[in-house]
């Protein structure tokens, strides 16, 4: 039987058939779209060492520059990197923590030069970097020879402070290495502790007049060497007026002649205080608590004012004892008044036996009332006073008018 639909079926050969060729087509130009695209590689090393660097970030940048991103990556355990580009020029730069940056060829910013990349691989973009510099000595003290522990040494930048500056301490041994210093003009600073006075290199007692040090890439900088002297110590004991203790977070100072504080020392729980390291020169000591308000700042010897304190006189390796003080709170005199008249609870109770007897009053002693409005006081005899009426105006007396006396009553004569 022949069906009565005889429209012809559409088959879906043709669409599969299609799909894969099309699939297949794509497949055959991805390598060629793969090779299309160009990259570079290169390994990193220590200029000195020669041994690979560890954790350098290699970056390629456009050029000319027009706002478009680069690409980075960073070298592995054996220096070794590489970044996938697309076909154009580049310039790279390398950059380390403790290394100098550097543009490929070992070039800087302004004389770098441009790598023109393609649709192959470039190799051999190698670079040798230049560690940061170092500065190396030996801390010692003046006059023994003796090697100084736990010395603080800094490096400062000659002009500007907008970097961090390297900082060590002295070994046991009184060395110290400062690495990864970055070229520049340094004052090397020694701060020590203890009765040990403070100095820049080369024995010199400010930063301004220190000597200059300059260190290079991958120079090590040795011999910055010091010996650092004895200073002179300030003792004595602090105590509160009414408490042989001293006030809480108490301060002892040395000033200078000009009210500048030099250096400042805890005063203890007991009142006894130090101050350490002063070099030789005239000093004003100042004791101060933290609520001043409630403790008098003071000036040895027993003055309130800088201006009128005693100076003192210091000479390095020496210590002068002695200085003490008693401060005094600010209502001290009404409590030495106060306390007296304190009970066993601590409460005011003024002892009224013990005050003088008021004056007897007499009669002549006694205070008069005040008279009303309208009366007077009038003295009496025996010291007596009384409130009378007051009198108005005295008029003269009455005297008989003409008309009276024209009407027949004539006055005797």
């Amino acid at each position: 039987m022949i069906s009565e639909d005889m429209s012809p079926k559409r088959s879906i050969f043709p669409s599969v058939a299609l799909y894969v060729v099309a699939c297949c087509t794509i497949a055959a130009l991805m390598p060629a779209a793969a090779a299309a695209a160009g990259s570079i590689s290169g390994k990193v090393v220590d200029a000195a060492t020669k041994d690979p660097i560890d954790g350098i970030e290699v970056c390629a940048g456009p050029y000319p520059e027009d706002g478009t991103l680069g690409s980075c990556a960073t070298t592995d355990s054996e220096g070794r990197y590489m970044i996938a580009l697309n076909p154009r020029n580049y310039y790279v730069v390398f950059k380390g923590e403790y290394y100098a940056q550097q543009y490929y060829d070992d070039a800087d910013y302004v004389t770098r030069d441009t790598i023109v990349v393609g649709s192959e691989p470039i190799t051999g973009i190698d670079a040798e970097m230049r560690h940061f510099g170092a500065i190396e000595g030996l801390v010692k003290e003046a006059g023994t020879d003796e090697p100084i522990a736990d010395v603080r040494v800094c490096a400062w930048v000659l002009v500007g402070f907008n970097r961090a500056n390297p900082c060590t301490v002295t070994d046991s041994t009184g060395s110290y290495l400062l690495s990864n210093v970055p070229p520049d003009e340094y004052v090397v600073e020694f701060w020590p502790e203890g009765n040990l006075l403070w100095q820049m290199f080369d024995g010199k007692e400010s930063f301004e007049s220190g000597d200059p040090v300059s260190v290079g890439l991958s120079e090590v900088v040795t011999g910055i060497d010091a010996e650092l002297p004895r200073g002179a110590q300030i003792a004595g004991v602090v105590e509160r007026s009414d408490a042989p203790v001293a006030p809480p977070a108490s301060l002892a100072c040395a000033l200078h002649i000009d009210g500048k504080r030099y250096r400042c020392a805890k005063i203890e729980s007991d009142g006894d205080y130090i101050i350490s390291a002063l070099p030789t020169d005239e000093y004003l000591i100042e004791f101060s608590a933290e609520y001043p308000q409630q403790w008098e700042t003071q000036f040895w010897d027993h003055e309130v004012e800088w201006e009128e304190a005693d100076p003192l006189s210091l000479v390095a390796g020496t210590t002068v004892t002695g200085i003490n003080a008693v401060m005094e709170h600010p209502l001290s005199p009404f409590l030495r008044w106060l306390r007296p008249h304190l009970n066993a609870a601590g409460t005011f109770a003024p002892q009224l036996a013990s005050q003088p007897a008021p004056m007897a009053q007499t009669p002549s002693s006694q205070v008069p009332k005040r008279c009303r409005r309208g009366l007077r006081r009038k003295h009496l005899s025996g010291g007596k006073t009384r409130c009378v009426r007051r009198h108005g105006r005295q008029h003269r007396r009455h005297r008989p008018s003409r008309r009276r006396l024209g009407s027949g009553l004539h006055p005797k004569s």
